[in-house]
């Protein structure tokens, strides 16, 4: 079984040697890809100042996110409800005038 070794071992790297020729041949710089392969490994493994990897969502980044949209939600119901009163308050003031007006007229219309 291992008799045979060294002609494994030759035609593995002839099959590797045409490998990387023919990669070469059609412009594929395969050092490029390792190292960018490398890079990206690199940066994977970042940590921040805590100790967290810099690609995970922390938990506090999520609660204030969510925190923020329920101020975001709280305050457009708080407008809404302004926007809301100040018609109605609109709607009194066009009434007293109107009032005030009929009364200027003595009363008639």
């Amino acid at each position: 079984m291992y008799e045979n070794w060294p002609i494994a071992a030759i035609a593995l790297i002839i099959g590797v040697d045409k490998v990387l020729s023919t990669l070469r041949d059609r412009g594929i710089d395969v050092r490029k890809i390792a190292k960018e392969i490398e890079e990206l490994h690199k940066w994977h493994d970042r940590e921040d100042e805590d100790g967290v990897k810099v690609w995970y969502i922390r938990k506090t980044l999520e609660t204030a996110i969510e925190t923020l949209a329920d101020n975001i939600s709280m305050q457009t119901k708080l407008l809404e409800k302004m926007h809301s009163e100040d018609t109605l308050n609109q709607k009194r003031l066009e009434f007293l005038e109107n009032q005030m007006l009929r009364i200027s007229r003595g009363g008639k219309e």
